[in-house]
């Protein structure tokens, strides 16, 4: 069940007692000095931030439901609000005509953070209402980059080659991260598909250049990422590809004296 703030809209407060259940059902990386959140909505620090259907990825519609009204009683979708601190509500912008479940599509939000959506109950036998604040948090879609000092190795030589992947997201005026899983893979050109490399799960992997007459060539690596908050599938990074090389050995002709 989620937490639900309200606001008076009227003086006749004290008629109107109703609880209102919305669930959720579906579903930042910023600056380095933000909070990081692990796999529990309690990392938010938001007392409103309670049940992990709040969370929801990004490209994914929120859904709101609401419960069948009781006798004299109305529900109405009124605004979906930004929100920098899950707090205060920053600009509104109106919702569709909605007296039931609410759908909001992606394309409606086009940031990752805060959200809070308001929701007016009437009691239509006493004209009292309330309204009821429901809060949502849009995760950020991550982009993963390798860096890495030197992509080309000679064959037969021991060298190593470190590849590290950073993860980054853009969230808006939210100042919160969000730890992933790193799970590396490899390829050699030519080869038909990518192997997943088990031991290699950290953001930072270490190759060894192969050896031997079959190590020429040039091998794809990327890391795929994956948030624990939320299941919001996996990201790709960009491609890293190490070029194994040896001389060729030149055609020597001999003189004949």
């Amino acid at each position: 069940m989620l937490n639900i703030k309200s606001n008076n809209m009227k003086t006749k407060v004290s008629i109107l007692k109703l609880t209102v259940l919305i669930f959720i059902l579906t579903g930042i990386y910023s600056s380095a000095s933000a909070q990081v959140i692990t796999n529990n909505v309690s990392s938010f620090g938001n007392s409103a931030m309670t049940d992990p259907s709040q969370v929801i990825c990004k490209g994914k519609e929120v859904q709101l439901s609401i419960p069948t009204p009781a006798a004299n009683t109305t529900y109405k979708w009124l605004t979906r609000h930004p929100s920098t601190d899950g707090t205060t509500a920053g600009t509104g912008e109106p919702l569709a005509t909605n007296t039931g479940n609410l759908t909001d599509v992606a394309a409606n939000i086009t940031n990752s953070g805060y959200y809070i959506y308001k929701l007016e109950v009437t009691n239509t036998s006493t004209n009292c209402a309330e309204v009821y604040e429901q809060l949502v948090y849009i995760l950020p879609t991550p982009i993963v980059t390798i860096a890495a000092p030197d992509l080309a190795a000679c064959a037969n030589s021991t060298e190593n080659i470190v590849l590290t992947a950073s993860t980054t997201a853009s969230s808006p005026d939210v100042s919160q991260t969000f730890e992933v899983t790193y799970q590396w893979y490899s390829q050699k050109q030519g080869d038909a598909s990518a192997t997943l490399i088990p031991t290699a799960t950290s953001n930072t992997y270490t190759v060894a250049t192969p050896t031997g007459t079959t190590a020429l060539g040039s091998y794809d690596y990327h890391v795929k990422v994956k948030y624990k908050i939320k299941d919001c599938g996996e990201t790709s990074s960009d491609i890293k590809t190490i070029v194994i090389t040896t001389p060729s050995k030149p055609t020597i002709t001999i003189a004949s004296n």
